[in-house]
């Protein structure tokens, strides 16, 4: 089995490589082109082909190491670099074995997650009612540990049910989801307080939880 997935991510990276010098060629095609009937040959200049070839081959390799890289694990995808995602599976795995109720919960509810590198210190969910994609920040990854890791999941899992709950019976053909029932003051204290009953669940000792709750609520992130 992970024989078959190494090649199937083997081929898949070719096969953008291949699509990415596709693109590079065309590139040098469409300057040389511009320079003819613009009379603009500087651009032509080795420097500056060299340049954008360097640009583009940039962008292939970022490409392939944070899109390309997926990893399925179950019915959850995982996006990112390798490390990452393998740090994430084991926190799911962690979490499945600990509490099956939190790991039941991120099934219904996380479909995609996406480690990003944009500096946030945490984890996001996209707010769309049928997405299922979660955002981590890659330091965040890096930092914590897999009890605060799959907590931190299920905390962003939680979020999606407060919004679908709401959702349910006749609200759904009258109005849409009102931020504070899933977002905000409200529906952030309420995703923490599930976070810290699953963190007590893993093995966290309460009072280490407590703290952790108070330092979180003072913070009152949900404003930043």
């Amino acid at each position: 089995m992970r024989r078959r997935e190494r090649r199937t991510s083997r081929l898949r990276r070719a096969w953008w490589r291949v699509l990415f010098e596709t693109v590079a060629a065309v590139l040098v095609l469409w300057l040389g082109l511009r320079a003819l009937l613009t009379g603009r040959w500087h651009e032509l200049a080795p420097r500056r082909l060299r340049r954008s070839r360097q640009r583009l081959h940039q962008t292939q390799r970022t490409f392939l190491d944070w899109i390309v890289t997926e990893r399925p694990y179950h019915a959850i995808r995982l996006y990112g670099p390798r490390r990452a995602t393998q740090t994430i599976a084991h926190a799911l795995e962690f979490l499945r074995q600990h509490d099956p109720e939190a790991w039941q919960l991120i099934q219904q509810h996380l479909s995609f997650i996406v480690v990003t590198r944009r500096r946030i210190r945490g984890a996001w969910v996209f707010p769309g009612r049928l997405a299922g994609l979660c955002f981590v920040g890659q330091p965040f990854v890096k930092e914590m540990a897999h009890s605060y890791l799959a907590a931190a999941l299920a905390h962003e899992a939680y979020h999606r049910k407060l919004r679908l709950d709401y959702h349910r019976g006749w609200r759904r053909y009258v109005a849409p989801v009102p931020p504070e029932v899933y977002s905000g003051e409200r529906g952030e204290k309420k995703c923490l307080t599930y976070q810290c009953r699953v963190l007590e669940r893993l093995g966290i000792p309460p009072r280490v939880v407590k703290r952790y709750q108070r330092q979180m609520l003072t913070s009152r992130w949900w404003e930043g």
